[in-house]
């Protein structure tokens, strides 16, 4: 059973996660977080102790990224960059669509104004298999809606371990 209790530290937004999961024990590209990659202790520890391993890899396999994108309330967000109409042409799920090229499955909500909230599920493949339902307006200020999200996603796909990314301005 996949441990879902200590998150995994990634390099923010969802581009950053296929890069991520094909360079995590590349040193030359390893953040510069004390307890680098995935919360492991930094190569020098390790080497300290004896441990000559490269340290943990990321597993596309066994990756789902969870994505929450509450912007309802935010025209900007809502139509960035050009006022885009549909949600297929969001800069948002066109970078979602490459995360899911890259081997790993998407599952996002994602809630715009004047319109209702959407789930977006992308599962990888040649070409990827996408699905949009609409979720009529949800409460995206409420945890039971982001709660329902990770349930979600944890059923759809029970042996992975989740990555969230919450969108937005911050």
């Amino acid at each position: 059973m996949p441990n879902r209790a200590r998150p995994t530290r990634l390099r923010s937004g969802p581009v950053a996660l296929a890069a991520t999961a094909a360079t995590a024990a590349d040193p030359a590209t390893e953040p510069a977080d004390p307890l680098g990659p995935l919360g492991a202790a930094p190569a020098s520890a390790r080497a300290r102790a004896g441990d000559r391993q490269d340290g943990p890899r990321l597993d596309a396999s066994r990756l789902v990224f969870v994505v929450y994108a509450p912007f309802g309330t935010d025209e900007l967000l809502s139509t960035f960059p050009d006022g885009a109409p549909a949600l297929t042409d969001h800069p948002l799920v066109q970078a979602l669509r490459g995360v899911a090229a890259a081997g790993v499955p998407v599952v996002a909500l994602i809630d715009r104004v004047g319109d209702d909230t959407r789930l977006l599920e992308i599962e990888p493949g040649r070409p990827p298999r996408e699905r949009i339902t609409s979720c009529w307006k949800q409460d995206m200020a409420s945890p039971r809606t982001l709660a329902g999200l990770l349930r979600r996603a944890a059923a759809c796909h029970p042996k992975a371990d989740l990555v969230l990314a919450l969108e937005g301005h911050g």
